[in-house]
């Protein structure tokens, strides 16, 4: 009995630290104008297709990655030609926007480094942290998810998921031999 009771404790007090914690941002990603940084966008959508981790990223607004795959469809996503700034064969891309936020007033800076591995090689992770410095980007401000690192994959979809014409669809609901 005594054993249950300690253990449901530990369970409520593991659900009020899950509950309270909160995402902090730092100041340092707040400007007042957002930097002008060079956006590439000579890169094809299908060098960049398949699997990403997300090694290293400004603040993410959810307390837990609800899950630890996610997959996009790229097929008509502008994201390639608009937050592009650095990318290595060797398997290393930093994405970045700067919005502005009309609770502050201010732009919010978002970089994330991604990588194709959730342990990316020493001379990788060298690149990209070089690259951040030379645009001036808080990289000591970032929260560096390493074997934590979310995965995503972004795929392009073969096939048009629209609702087709009724003369494309099945006639299940037709009278007729496939039908009532």
């Amino acid at each position: 009995m005594y054993r249950h009771r300690t253990l449901l404790l530990l369970a409520v007090f593991f659900v009020m630290h899950i509950t309270t914690q909160k995402v902090t941002v730092d100041e340092r990603f707040f400007v007042e104008n957002c930097p002008n940084i060079k956006i590439i966008t000579n890169l094809t959508k299908e060098m960049l297709l398949g699997v990403w981790y997300a090694f290293a990223s400004s603040p993410i607004f959810f307390n837990d990655y609800q899950r630890r795959c996610a997959s996009y469809n790229v097929k008509d996503s502008p994201y390639f030609k608009t937050n592009i700034v650095y990318y290595d064969e060797e398997g290393c891309l930093i994405t970045y926007s700067c919005l502005f936020n009309k609770k502050r007033g201010m732009y919010f800076r978002k970089l994330r480094i991604l990588t194709r591995t959730r342990t990316p090689t020493s001379t990788i992770m060298y690149k990209a942290m070089e690259f951040t410095d030379s645009i001036h980007f808080p990289i000591n401000a970032l929260r560096w998810l390493r074997a934590e690192a979310f995965c995503f994959e972004w795929y392009l979809l073969k096939f048009d998921s629209e609702r087709q014409p009724m003369s494309y669809q099945a006639p299940f609901n037709q009278h007729g031999p496939l039908g009532r």
